[in-house]
């Protein structure tokens, strides 16, 4: 006779490599099993581990003294490693620390609010009615626009925060910032009634560069999404070009083969395809490739 049988359930975990520490003392990841989705804290010399429910491993940062995780809710872990003590903070919905600087840097959206704390000291300097803000990518520099209009450029240092610079930028409004690591400058696009500005902040001074209207009539609008606006090496800013009305193909597509190879769909395509505009900082000079006779 054959042995009674027993169905035998196992536990299914799926471990997803995060984050190690510069030297080499601490190693997050990520497990998910029937419980949800966790990080894990390990302690090579130790041989001892922590965990914590997370929402995503993308907010996870680790350095030999701190982890910070982005927990559900929008709350915010930050574990100090010597100690294990563990602070949580509230309402956060994006935070900034770049593993080596002395300071945290988070946004509360609905409080319009800053909040810089000092890991070191633990103390909070809070920046209210905050209307627009970017990071460095190093995570070095702050620059944000209060809601008196006034602009301030924030360098962070390992342990300390200076007012670099400041200016009143009065109606503007601010809608992306570029960083030039290499000549320590920014770059400010900004919209103004219906014109596009485009501020530089070089050596503690500022100036206009150019000032455009945003619809030209036969040349195109710039998208002041200002989605794929970035700067190239050779001080070229470039800007997304659209056209002035959004005009749909309403066409019924049946296509016995034209004489030229193209179908109506893809020529319209070509007609009302997006182009590029530069403005050359160096040479003080916009080109757009919606005008005639530029391709």
């Amino acid at each position: 006779m054959g042995q009674n049988r027993k169905d035998v359930f196992y536990k299914q975990e799926f471990i997803e490599p995060v984050t190690i520490s510069s030297s080499g003392k601490y190693l997050a990841y990520m497990k998910l099993d029937d419980e949800g989705r966790k990080v894990v804290v390990h302690d090579v010399n130790k041989r001892s581990e922590i965990e914590f429910e997370v929402v995503s491993s993308s907010g996870i940062k680790l350095s030999d003294k701190y982890l910070t995780a982005q927990l559900r809710n929008k709350e915010l872990l930050l574990l100090d490693l010597n100690t294990m003590e563990q602070k949580v903070f509230t309402g956060i919905e994006k935070y900034y620390w770049n593993g080596t600087s002395g300071f945290l840097i988070m946004y509360q959206s609905d409080q319009r609010k800053l909040n810089i704390y000092n890991l070191a000291d633990n103390l909070m300097t809070e920046l209210t009615e905050v209307y627009y803000y970017d990071i460095s990518p190093d995570n070095g520099q702050l620059l944000f626009q209060n809601n008196k209009g006034q602009l301030n450029w924030l360098k962070i240092s390992d342990d300390n925060i200076i007012t670099h610079y400041s200016f009143l930028v009065g109606s503007k409004c601010i809608k992306k910032t570029l960083w030039d690591k290499l000549d320590d400058e920014v770059y400010i696009i900004a919209t103004e009634s219906e014109h596009m500005v485009v501020i530089q902040i070089k050596e503690e001074k500022h100036k206009i560069l150019t000032k455009l209207p945003i619809l030209t009539e036969g040349s195109g609008s710039i998208d002041t999404t200002f989605f794929n606006t970035w700067i190239t090496p050779g001080k070229k800013i470039v800007f997304d070009m659209q056209h002035n009305t959004e005009i749909k193909n309403t066409e019924i597509e049946i296509w016995n083969g034209a004489d030229d190879g193209i179908s109506s769909a893809v020529k319209h395509r070509m007609k009302f395809n997006r182009q590029l505009a530069f403005y050359d900082v160096k040479k003080c000079k916009w080109l757009n490739y919606f005008e005639k006779d530029q391709l």
